[in-house]
């Protein structure tokens, strides 16, 4: 696997979004405390977050969930408030 830049990953983004695609990046395992609905994420992993709807995505490998966050509110730093769901339904995802 390999490491989009931020540029790269704008450019595929949109286009495929351009051709009809409703674009999902799906990203690795966060760190994030179920207590206090604190989500931490680095530069990197924030530029995954879906503007438009403040939402991402994330697969937990070690098990095997694919996991929604909601984003509520930026809280300074590198945390966020976000609700995390389990997210089941039907998508197509293209590897690459």
């Amino acid at each position: 696997m390999f490491k989009y830049n931020y540029r790269q990953y704008k450019k595929r983004s949109n286009g495929l979004a351009n051709i009809g695609f409703d674009v999902i990046w799906i990203i690795g395992k966060l760190k994030y405390n179920q207590r206090t609905k604190i989500l931490f994420l680095n530069k990197c992993e924030r530029t995954y977050i879906n503007l438009k709807k403040r939402q991402l995505f994330s697969w937990h490998s070690d098990t095997s969930i694919l996991y929604r966050y909601k984003i509520i509110q930026f809280i300074g730093g590198n945390r966020y408030i976000a609700i995390r769901n389990n997210f089941v339904q039907t998508i197509y995802i293209l590897f690459y």
